[in-house]
Parts: C-alpha cells; structure tokens; sequence
C-alpha cells in the first residue's frame, strides 16, 4: 500500500490560460503527492484539510472538497 503523503513526480496541468502552469503543462517537477482513499461503499463529497509549515514560520491552511461517486 502507498502512503497517504510522499514525494513524487507531478505533471502540471492546468486548463485556464490564466493560470501560471498553463504554458507549463508538459513540464514534469518533483513535488508532494496525497493519495485519497475513500472508506469501501462511501459516496458523496469529503473533505482533505491541508497545512503546509513553512520554514518562515508561516501556515497555509485549505480545504480540498473530494466528490467520491
């Protein structure tokens, strides 16, 4: 089983021109990857709350809606 949290190979992607990875989207960079595992027979929506601890001290903080069907 992976773990929920790890390093890995991220492929950016991005489908609004206005979005800064959009010229980017064949570029491959090493980043944080989080695998969602919903529980057996669970539908509906579930949300991920994500922290990320800087070296500068400061925290950002957001919540990540996940729709299982």
């Amino acid at each position: 089983m992976e773990k929920p949290v790890g390093r890995g190979k991220i492929k950016l992607s991005s489908k609004y021109a206005k979005d800064p990875y959009y010229k980017c989207s064949s570029l491959i960079v090493s980043g944080t990857t989080i695998q969602y595992t919903p529980d057996p027979g669970f539908t509906g929506k579930d949300v991920l709350k994500i922290s990320v601890n800087y070296s500068t001290g400061d925290i950002h903080e957001i919540d990540v809606i996940v729709t299982v069907r």
